[in-house]
């Protein structure tokens, strides 16, 4: 076993070494694009093709073990970040999550770093690459969910923007992990799907990854034949892979051992172990140990002994290399953290120099600008010192006389404003002194013209014979004397009730008393009055309009309500003058209330004495009209 492992060593030493001397020869002509770029922070173009070559000397250090690549990549990917350089810090993501795949927790950390930055970019190449990468991580988590998740985003995307080829592969990879949550019916659709799309594009690849694939789901549901029937036609199908033959044999041989034909699972496993140059270190144990199986079964324990003994080579050989590859990445993380750790001590403290150095500039210069600037204020506050003592002294003046002038202003503002109360209060005196002399001079043109004429045109029609009538022209005959009497006592109202004596001499309650007291008697209608304040000190024109605006509902309620009890509520107090009118008629329509002409007369004439209307309703009151007039 010690003669194995110094064995082992030896040979990695090897490899390391031989694998340093070919990174160095690719790596010249990517150092001589380095050495042609001006120094780093002088330009962002130089800097961002300097991180792109640094990126890809990187990824080929990695491949080929060189140890300060890590460290390298690691650097590049913090210089990104800080003169942000979105598709660097995507590619050193890219990288470091391919070098960390078998930590899958590690390389996922990389991986959704790359995918954000990815999406933000809109880098639909770099999106295809990462939710592949992302697809195959959670299925080394065992997290099938997720796998499938982002196996249908990456088939999205190739669809969109990948070849026909990359497509029908990314179905595939769907297919498979269909295959790993066991869902066998769900495999076999995606790759049927896979395999009739395939008849246009003719890919060979795709062609045995169907097939293969597709066998592996007769032979987990134990359809052995049809399985053997796909991984025959796969075998005889060049599609680029260089194991194809050994991998495919060895899945033949697995399938006659299940079956029970143990001399057609030796043919086929032992060629594919002649084939095993061709195929890793695991896959060569899994063929040792299939052979092995099969001696044993063919009770060739001589020969099985020894399959089984280059199964375990291969084992002990594949877990020294991942123990090897664990130990170095253990090794590299702490190497790489220490070093960034120290540049970052040296980036740190350079900036402190820096940093003390621009703050003693500028103190410095902030010292003499101060300097500079105080010995100008002070010559200038000196000089303008004298001009404010001197304006000061012609503003105080100013002002005195401005005041004077404004004091004597607001004197004849006042003068005249009182002119124009008095002159206001006149002028409305005597316009009330107009309309009641014009209200006079009317009642009496109604009473003695109009009134004359409609009681002479009466007492002759009255002295015409009515028994000389048919019955008609009778009827017609009594209609218009009966409409005569009816206009000649409307005038008789209207001429006493525009102005009457009672107004003038007891009032506005009064006067509204004797008008409800000439309707009562007419038998028409009922009129309640309820007063209640002082009324003494009413405006003589408030008072004026509240007794027009009384007298016009009045006859409002005489004309149309049918009515036959009316009650008028006159309420005077400090703030306000309110004047009710309730009847119970038939009431007052919606359009009658907003569009009615005599209402929007009523308004007109509230408006002109700062008032307003209302209208209420209720059992015992159909029409309730309520005036209110600020005091």
């Amino acid at each position: 076993m010690k003669k194995y492992a110094f064995f082992l060593i030896l040979l990695l030493c090897a490899i390391n070494t031989f694998s340093q001397q070919i990174y160095k020869q690719k790596t010249d002509s990517l150092k001589k694009v380095l050495a042609g770029l001006s120094a780093q922070g002088v330009s962002f173009a130089s800097d961002t093709i300097r991180i792109q070559v640094l990126c890809e000397l990187g990824e080929k250090g990695l491949k080929e073990n060189v140890d300060s690549s890590l460290l390298l990549l690691k650097e590049t990917l913090t210089y990104s970040q800080k003169i942000n350089f979105k598709r660097g810090i995507l590619k050193a993501n890219i990288i470091l999550a391919d070098y960390y795949k078998s930590q899958s927790l590690r390389a996922s950390e990389y991986l959704f770093k790359a995918l954000h930055i990815a999406e933000d970019l809109k880098s639909y190449k770099d999106l295809i690459k990462v939710y592949l990468m992302i697809s195959f991580n959670y299925t080394k988590l065992d997290d099938l969910t997720n796998a499938l998740k982002y196996c249908k985003l990456h088939s999205d995307l190739c669809n969109k923007y990948g070849t026909k080829e990359d497509y029908l592969m990314s179905i595939n990879n769907i297919a498979i992990t269909y295959f790993e949550q066991k869902d066998y019916e769900k495999t076999l659709e995606y790759l049927n799907k896979c395999e009739l799309a395939n008849r246009l594009v003719k890919s060979n690849k795709v062609t045995t990854a169907t097939l293969i694939n597709s066998a592996k789901v007769y032979m987990q549901t134990q359809q052995y034949d049809l399985a053997l029937e796909r991984l025959k036609k796969a075998i005889n199908i060049d599609d680029g892979y260089k194991d194809r033959i050994t991998f495919i044999a060895y899945e033949i041989s697995q399938i006659y051992l299940l079956k029970g034909d143990l001399n057609a699972a030796l043919f086929w496993g032992e060629k594919a172990y002649d084939n095993r140059e061709t195929a890793d270190n695991m896959v060569v144990a899994e063929i040792s140990k299939n052979l092995s199986d099969i001696y044993v079964k063919l009770n060739r324990k001589d020969l099985a002994f020894s399959y089984l003994n280059s199964y375990i080579k291969a084992r002990l050989y594949e877990d020294s290399i991942k123990n090897y590859q664990l130990n170095r990445f253990i090794i590299l993380d702490y190497q790489s953290e220490k070093q960034l750790q120290q540049i970052e001590g040296l980036n740190i403290k350079t900036e402190e120099q820096k940093n003390e150095n621009t703050i003693l500039a500028i103190g410095i210069i902030t010292t003499i600008i101060i300097i500079a600037v105080i010995l100008l204020l002070y010559r200038s506050l000196f000089y303008k010192s004298r001009q404010i003592r001197s304006q000061k002294a012609i503003i105080e003046n100013f002002n005195k006389d401005l005041e004077r002038k404004v004091q004597e202003r607001t004197q004849e503002l006042s003068k005249v404003n009182e002119e124009l109360v008095k002159k206001n209060e006149e002028i409305l005196e005597a316009l009330f002194k107009g309309q009641s002399i014009e209200r006079k001079r009317v009642a009496i043109e109604l009473h003695d013209n109009l009134g004359g004429t409609l009681s002479a045109i009466k007492w002759r029609l009255e002295a015409l014979n009515g028994s000389n009538l048919t019955e008609k022209e009778r009827n017609i005959y009594d209609g218009i004397l009966g409409m005569m009497k009816n206009a000649y006592a409307e005038v008789r109202l209207i001429s006493h009730n525009m102005l009457p004596a009672e107004f003038e001499e007891k009032g506005l309650v009064e006067a509204i008393r004797k008008l409800c007291k000439d309707v009562n008697q007419s038998g028409k209608l009922h009129i309640n009055l309820i007063s209640k304040g002082d009324f003494q000190n009413l405006d003589k024109r408030i008072a004026l309009e509240l007794y027009g605006i009384c007298m016009e509902l009045i006859n409002n309620i005489l004309k149309h309500s049918e009515a036959t009890q009316a009650e008028v509520r006159l309420t005077i107090d400090d703030k306000q003058n309110t004047l009710i009118i309730k009847d119970n008629g038939k009431g007052i329509s919606s359009t009658s209330a907003t569009n009615g002409t005599g209402l929007k007369n009523l308004k007109a004439r509230l408006e002109a004495i700062n008032g307003k209307v209302d209208f209420k309703s209720s059992k015992l009151w159909t029409t309730e009209i309520i005036i209110e007039i600020n005091s």
